[in-house]
């Protein structure tokens, strides 16, 4: 027993080792929750069938991996906070040689490159939440039946589909969100005070722990490939519930598509991901069968997939589940109109975004053809971002932990950034003395050589 040294980061979680060598473990000691051993050395079972054994295992995973979700969308509101609450504020530049200066938030890149992490945070606060409410609903009910092992089982396979898929598209949300927001703050997002960088370092590891995000994504993928070859859909939560109508999907581009649902409706978002599910999960179908018919072991047909379709296929399933939990959620609200209005920028924002990363798979697979779908998708999101830019201090304001739970001296909401980047210089420790070994450095009459 001992322990494992310094990490990166999250160094207040203490992590050590034990070894086992040859040591046998007591039966009295066995987690039997599931299955059991008996006295004469026979396995036993609470279910008949082996497939709803691996969904019960699958489901004592859940609840860790959406904790660590909810950690990242907490994260990714914290770095879009930050980015956002520093653009505002710093000027640099201007139209005019002796003209005042403008705050970066004004740029158009600098908005393109923030504010649709902005409008992350915002959709997969909601996408989180609404996931753990439909988890832990499951949960309840199955503790609560009689037949509780039966309805866990029924639903364990599609929330170890939309986990597995989730997880990963949040946790490297907030890890880009995170290494942007520094970016975008310069020099100042340096600064350990700004906070960015111990951020990144504790967030990290959540792209690998409770499950690597690379080989949580092919375990989503595989389900969803089921689902496609499935004579009857197996979706008790509904997430795939789209693929009933996979022929007319298939059958949709952009052309037919905003004649009949124009580019303004949450509808015209969701269709065009519905397209690219189906069109993703035919072509990885068919990349697996020809990987079959050349002579592979189904387990390397499915691990030559992944760059085919299959792990481009688990992320587009979980950015469609975000999208569409946003706007169930935001339907059912009552709210004004200048707060509709903006929740449904926040969506335009985040789904063109999404959009465009797909942009060559639409094209490939003849949704669209010629510029004025991608044409289309970016002057919608640039459009979106400039009618963000005059609320988005208040955005952030909203969505911001307080002051000392952000504890970034470049993002207070006091807006003071130059007043309280020179208070954290002056008062830092050892900010005006030399150190202890500056006689060391110095060259004793040193002459110039100019």
């Amino acid at each position: 027993v001992g322990d494992i040294g310094e990490k990166c980061g999250l160094n207040g979680i203490d992590n050590g080792f034990v070894v086992f060598t040859n040591y046998r473990i007591p039966r009295d000691n066995l987690l039997n929750r599931t299955s059991d051993v008996t006295p004469e050395g026979a396995y036993e079972s609470v279910f008949t069938e082996p497939g709803k054994v691996l969904g019960a295992a699958l489901e004592s995973f859940s609840a860790g991996r959406i904790g660590i979700m909810q950690e990242s969308a907490n994260t990714l509101c914290s770095a879009a906070v930050i980015a956002v609450r520093y653009a505002a504020v710093r000027k640099q530049f201007g139209p005019e040689r002796q003209g005042e200066e403008m705050a970066i938030l004004e740029y158009q890149l600098h908005q393109y490159r923030i504010f649709p992490y902005l409008a992350a945070a915002c959709v997969q606060k909601i996408a989180t939440e609404e996931l753990t409410i439909t988890y832990m609903e499951i949960i309840a009910r199955s503790q609560a039946d009689s037949n509780g092992f039966d309805i866990l089982t029924q639903n364990a396979a599609e929330i170890h589909a939309l986990i597995s898929s989730s997880k990963p598209l949040i946790t490297w949300a907030a890890r880009d969100a995170i290494q942007e927001a520094r970016e975008a703050c310069g020099g100042h997002g340096y600064l350990a005070a700004a906070k960015l960088g111990q951020m990144r370092t504790d967030h990290d590891p959540l792209c690998t722990y409770e499950g690597d995000n690379n080989v949580l994504g092919q375990q989503a993928s595989n389900w969803l490939l089921r689902q496609w070859s499935a004579k009857q859909l197996e979706s008790p939560i509904g997430s795939v519930k789209f693929l009933e109508q996979r022929k007319e999907l298939l059958a949709l581009n952009y052309a037919s598509l905003v004649q009949k649902t124009p580019m303004s409706s949450w509808q015209f978002s969701l269709r065009c991901y519905e397209w690219l599910l189906c069109h993703l999960m035919a072509r990885t179908t068919t990349h697996i069968e020809g990987q079959l018919a050349a002579g592979c072991s189904r387990f390397e047909a499915r691990n030559n997939s992944q760059v085919a379709g299959a792990r481009e296929l688990s992320l587009a399933y979980a950015e469609y589940y975000a999208l569409t939990r946003y706007v169930n959620h935001v339907s059912k609200l009552t709210v004004e109109a200048p707060y509709a209005s903006i929740l449904r920028l926040l969506f335009d924002v985040y789904a063109m975004w999404l959009l465009e990363k797909h942009m060559t798979t639409f094209y490939v697979g003849g949704f669209a053809a010629g510029r004025d779908f991608s044409a289309a998708v970016r002057q919608l999101l640039l459009d979106s971002c400039l009618q963000l830019k005059d609320v988005a201090v208040s955005i952030a304001d909203a969505i911001s932990p307080p002051d000392f739970a952000l504890n970034s001296v470049i993002a207070r909401a006091d807006g003071l950034l130059y007043e309280n980047l020179q208070n954290e210089f002056m008062t830092n420790e050892g900010a005006f003395q030399r150190p202890s070994w500056w006689r060391d450095v110095i060259i004793p009459q040193a002459q110039s050589k100019l």
